[in-house]
């Protein structure tokens, strides 16, 4: 194992290590959820989309709910038969795709409500699968003893991602349009 993550306890948990990561992952997976339920709702009844299109954006929480589905499969991917992880693999991969999703949507005409609601729940699977390698790649990297410090990025990493996806949305939105 490299430096990065090693679970050794005399490597402090806040120096260059798993940590910044996490945050960074947790955020970019918050930024999905402010977005779809913030910053969208807003913007698509400011483009009088109708409340019941707008009350269907939960049902890509639904995503979420449902994840334990995919989640067996995604570890046998994330763990080789010879016990090698692809954790940052997937972790990057999965990324890499939920950008380019919310890039697509960027451009996305709001008023085609039915391609938008398909791509924000396209965004949610990739997200579900890289928020499954990142919990137990941050298991495995993070000592017992250090875990409520992992959990703290977890939890606080979500919910900045959530406000910054919804209100840093909004915000450019408002000053650059669709």
């Amino acid at each position: 194992m490299s430096g990065i993550g090693r679970k050794s306890d005399s490597v402090p948990l806040f120096n260059i290590g798993v940590l910044p990561p996490i945050w960074g992952i947790y955020i970019a997976q918050g930024v999905l959820g402010g977005l779809t339920f913030a910053g969208l709702p807003t913007i698509l009844r400011s483009q009088h989309v109708s409340l019941g299109k707008i009350g269907l954006l939960s049902l890509v929480m639904l995503i979420w709910a449902i994840k334990f589905l995919w989640a067996q499969p995604v570890e046998r991917l994330r763990i080789s038969t010879t016990g090698r992880r692809h954790s940052r693999k997937i972790i990057l991969v999965g990324e890499c795709v939920t950008a380019g999703l919310l890039c697509i949507i960027a451009f996305w005409p709001p008023r085609l409500f039915s391609g938008l609601f398909v791509l924000l729940l396209c965004a949610a699977v990739s997200a579900t699968i890289v928020d499954i390698s990142c919990d137990a790649f941050l298991i495995e990297q993070i000592s017992e003893k250090n875990r409520g410090t992992g959990n703290m990025a977890q939890v606080g990493g979500a919910y900045i991602g959530l406000v910054l996806g919804g209100s840093i949305f909004v915000t450019l939105y408002g000053a650059l349009g669709w």
